[in-house]
């Protein structure tokens, strides 16, 4: 039976937007595809599968569809026997922007059709704010029982921020400043500079023709909060959260960087 034996889930909210990348371990798998259910008005950046990029397709009911065969390895019965990862990256519109204060919905792990065995999420929220308690699917913890699964070597340049074997790249100022905009105008040329591709939405069907799957880097940035949750079957988890703008004085209000 095929089944997630961990995942590791990053969420950077900026700019009304979030920023998410879902990393599987997947294991035992005789299926030839992967179900993924995504929130509404998702816009998926890149899918991988093993050591590959890959094109996903999508059924009936707008279910994202990754193939688990033919990808990484000409084996198949090697690739049922052992673990295969599988990464998706994606973004989400916030309902509503971030104001001065408020309450912050934020949906994490989406509906998979197979059972999730161990998740870890990291969520990166917006360092000039105050944040709350979370209430919501998933129970606030300062530390994990064991290491989040992160990208395999082959990859190139490691997991990044945490459990990644390392703290990834780092950006410049100009490359911070667009990814806290969450300006993907200007985000994704920058990201060139440094080496690190990205891919735009992927869509469905027949007007996905001729697009080349494209593996995506995700930097993080902001305040992190982690969760953990054992055992996940066929759902959807959420966690809220109130803010509230960290109030300057008046000598801190504006502050010029080097240019």
């Amino acid at each position: 039976m095929t089944n997630i034996h961990s995942a590791y889930l990053t969420a950077t909210v900026a700019d009304g937007k979030i920023l998410y990348s879902l990393l599987m371990v997947i294991r035992n798998t005789q299926a030839q595809f992967l179900r993924v259910s995504l929130p509404a008005n998702s816009s998926i950046w890149s899918t991988t599968v093993g050591t590959a990029a890959v094109k996903p397709a999508m059924d009936d009911e707008q279910n994202v569809l990754l193939p688990l065969q033919g990808a990484g390895s000409s084996n198949t019965q090697q690739q049922v026997d052992q673990d295969l990862q599988v990464e998706l990256v994606y973004m989400l519109p916030l309902e509503s922007e971030m104001g001065d204060h408020g309450r912050l919905d934020i949906p994490l792990m989406p509906r998979v059709a197979v059972p999730l065995n161990h998740l870890f999420v990291s969520v990166f929220l917006p360092e000039a704010y105050r944040y709350s308690e979370f209430s919501g699917d998933l129970k606030e913890c300062t530390g994990w029982t064991c290491t989040p699964p992160s990208k395999q070597a082959t990859w190139g340049g490691g997991g990044g921020r945490p459990g990644g074997g390392g703290r990834g790249r780092r950006m410049n100022r100009r490359q911070t400043q667009a990814l806290q905009r969450m300006d993907l105008e200007e985000y994704m040329p920058l990201m060139e500079q440094c080496d690190m591709p990205y891919s735009n939405r992927m869509p469905s069907s027949s007007s996905s023709a001729g697009m080349v799957p494209v593996r995506a880097n995700v930097p993080v940035g902001g305040r992190e909060f982690r969760f953990e949750r054992l055992l996940v079957i066929d759902e959807t988890l959420q966690v809220s959260v109130r803010y509230r703008e960290r109030k300057k004085g008046f000598f801190a209000q504006r502050r010029v960087g080097f240019c």
